[in-house]
């Protein structure tokens, strides 16, 4: 036996708590009759009752619970073999990526309206393998036949025109690359579905679409584009306008839809023909077509599946928690003759029980547990259709190391490099030689867009050996090379230079050190030269001073002025002062006689 949902079994907890509960409102039921009045009254008046049968009804309430816990953990036990075949067609998504699909006379442009409408066609997709060929002047098989839905589309959303290097438009290529890419050998269960504005430059695609019709493959053609015909605008990474496509005489080139070549490869393969044009898909007409070809039988798979036993279970739930409804906790009473007496412990009896005390029965309590029964029944009544589903995804997603090799590829395209890696690793899982030289190829060109060229030169190194002829590998490799030994010799370059530089610097420190110590002895002999001058001016001064003193001491004293002298110049003095003040009144005399004239 085995559980498919042991985590159910957390639910045993409740047992537990469902006992203790029941062991609870017992007493508080005890408590409550206690206190409603006299003790032999109340055993009068509920001598009806059965403990015993109450026990049981608890006992029924538990054991039903457990068994409903144990059909929730969906018990399983005996098993069969159960045989799952998938049937359907190999469709071959083959897109024009030329520059001609820039034009944007269907909207947004021919290129992304392709895209959609095959995005569309995928998601109708269930149980057909799909692949996808992009093609300009050549033709790459973008996606090998796969199930894996998801992938299909993520590639086909990658393409742009510059997925394939090669400018150009060869339609009959990439029929016949498309046709080679069905691994049946059986003239049916095959369709390409083409898209393209009809414009071809090399090749011959009817002829091409006669050796498809030979194959048994139909040819669903789709066109792009209007008879009048559009520019096309060039745009940059950014999507800034750069100008128009011309050609080599420097003309603007013109492109137009060619439907007469699309509707004779499809009528001569069987197939049909559609106009897509701004607001009207054509997607679901494809899926209707496609769905009326016969399909077969792409893969037929035995699995081992156990029996679900959960129904056991539940059953003994319900019917546990049945019998503890249809159990009564009373005892069974014998009434002897129609006396009054009878009567009134009747109507006794019958107080007692509209008085019970609530919670005591298990209505309910069952109530609740035949819900989760219900809900039990429609949640695990058949869970094999998720079974089954499992294993379709597994059956929709192989293994497929091509198919990590073009996931890679696309990633690539789009800049993420070690998203590309991881992909293009899986895909070393291949036995192919060529295919694993590829493999490393692009590996190298990875690890190089990286700047990490130790690891692309291994990865070109690893390509050649299992395909030495390969000029394409070899030229990196050298390339590779030369830029690793480049950037080698520029590291040791770098570091000479740093060498070099802090010899520069230890030398330069050096000769300041150098100029230091020798301006510090120069200071301190100028210091000691200071010295001695000022040492000397003090000496010097010194005797000057001594000098001076002694001359001072010779020189004899200077004589006073006598008294005599001093009186005689002072007489003089006052003289003089008197003669000037006469001579004032003289004038101010002459000066008052002249006024009184007037």
């Amino acid at each position: 036996m085995r559980f498919a949902a042991p985590t159910a079994f957390h639910l045993l907890y409740l047992i537990p708590i469902l006992i203790v509960f029941y062991v609870v409102a017992f007493r508080r039921k005890k408590r409550a009759m206690a206190l409603f009045g006299n003790p032999e009254l109340m055993r009068t008046l509920t001598e009806s009752v059965s403990s015993k049968k109450q026990v049981w009804k608890v006992v029924l309430n538990v054991l039903g619970v457990l068994f409903l816990i144990l059909a929730l953990t969906r018990p399983q036990f005996g098993m069969k073999l159960e045989q799952i075949k998938r049937s359907g067609l190999d469709i071959m998504v083959v897109l024009d990526t030329s520059l001609s699909m820039l034009a944007e006379d269907v909207k947004p442009s021919r290129l992304e309206r392709a895209k959609y409408e095959m995005g569309r066609l995928i998601e109708h997709l269930s149980g057909d393998r799909i692949g996808v060929v992009a093609f300009a002047g050549e033709s790459f098989v973008q996606c090998p036949l796969t199930m894996d839905y998801g992938a299909a589309k993520m590639l086909l959303d990658a393409l742009n025109t510059g997925t394939i290097p090669v400018p150009g438009s060869a339609i009959g290529g990439a029929i016949g690359k498309a046709a080679k890419a069905f691994n049946i050998k059986d003239r049916k269960y095959k369709a390409i579905v083409l898209l393209t504005d009809g414009e071809n430059l090399e090749g011959d695609p009817i002829e091409a679409a006669r050796t498809a019709a030979k194959e048994g493959v139909r040819i669903y053609a789709v066109g792009l584009g209007t008879h009048s015909g559009e520019v096309i605008r060039l745009k940059d990474e950014k999507g800034r306008f750069m100008g128009y496509k011309k050609d080599r005489q420097g003309s603007i080139v013109k492109t137009k839809l060619d439907e007469k070549t699309l509707e004779e490869m499809a009528g001569m393969t069987r197939g049909k023909y559609y106009r897509a044009t701004t607001g009207r898909s054509v997607a679901d007409q494809i899926y209707e077509d496609l769905s009326k070809l016969e399909k077969r039988e792409l893969e037929s798979k035995e699995y081992a599946q156990y029996q679900e036993r959960f129904q056991i279970f539940l059953f003994v739930a319900i019917l546990l928690l049945s019998m503890e409804t249809l159990l009564s906790d009373r005892k069974k009473t014998k009434i002897k003759g129609k006396s009054k007496k009878v009567k009134g412990e009747e109507k006794g009896k019958i107080k007692v029980e509209s008085k019970k005390i609530k919670g005591e029965g298990g209505g309910l309590l069952s109530f609740i547990f035949y819900l989760l029964s219900f809900i039990l029944f429609l949640g695990l009544g058949d869970p094999v259709p998720q079974k089954n589903e499992k294993r379709d995804a597994q059956l929709d997603a192989p293994d497929l190391p091509a198919l990590h090799f073009n996931v890679g590829d696309a990633l690539y395209k789009q800049g993420k490099f070690d998203e590309a890696l991881r992909e293009y690793e899986q895909a070393l899982d291949a036995e192919d030689g060529d295919f694993k030289a590829k493999v490393y190829y692009n590996m190298g060109n990875a690890f190089f867009k990286q700047n990490q060229l130790s690891e692309s030169v291994e990865a070109y190194k690893k390509s050649l050996k299992l395909v030495p002829n390969d000029a394409e590998a070899k030229f990196n490799l050298e390339f590779v090379q030369s830029k690793l030994q480049e950037q080698e010799q520029k590291q040791q370059q770098e570091g000479q230079d740093e060498k070099q530089d802090g010899e520069k610097k230890q030398e330069k420190g050096n000769e300041k050190q150098k100029q230091g110590e020798q301006q510090k002895a120069k200071d301190q002999e100028k210091q000691k030269e200071e010295q001695q001058k000022n040492q000397q001016a003090s000496e010097q001064q010194k005797k000057q001073q001594d000098q001076s003193a002694q001359a001072q001491e010779k020189q004899p004293p200077k004589k006073g002025m006598s008294e005599e002298d001093a009186q005689r110049i002072l007489n003089a003095l006052n003289e003089k002062e008197k003669e000037i003040q006469e001579k004032r009144r003289v004038r101010m005399a002459r000066r008052r006689a002249r006024g009184m004239d007037w």
